[in-house]
């Protein structure tokens, strides 16, 4: 599986410049079927988690109860680590953390090379 690290410098306002590196890779190219592993590795807080949960909060209605992300990890504290997501299809899938919206990444799903 290939790792996205989630945040090593905090969870940092939007206008800190961190905007750009709280998901590393920001954006993530994987072949079709490879599974994706999300980490916290958030280095000042014990009990702040994050997520990394599929959509674009600038297009979806992500606050609305009835959103359905493509996939979600749940809260993610210090040290966890996401269960494995796989994709099945190619596509750029944005996603972003649920509790800070400024946290935004992408995973680029590409066919199998044959």
């Amino acid at each position: 599986a290939h790792t996205v690290i989630i945040t090593k410098y905090g969870m940092s306002p939007p206008d800190l410049g961190l905007r750009n590196k709280a998901y590393e890779p920001r954006e993530l190219t994987v072949q079709v079927c490879d599974k994706v592993v999300w980490e916290n590795q958030d280095f000042k807080s014990s009990t702040m988690y994050h997520t990394a949960t599929a959509g674009n909060p600038d297009v979806d209605k992500v606050d609305d109860p009835n959103y359905k992300p493509r996939f979600d990890t749940g809260g993610l504290v210090k040290g966890a680590k996401s269960k494995p997501v796989q994709f099945a299809d190619p596509g750029e899938f944005p996603y972003f953390c649920k509790p800070h919206h400024w946290m935004r990444g992408k995973v680029k799903v590409v066919s199998r090379k044959k």
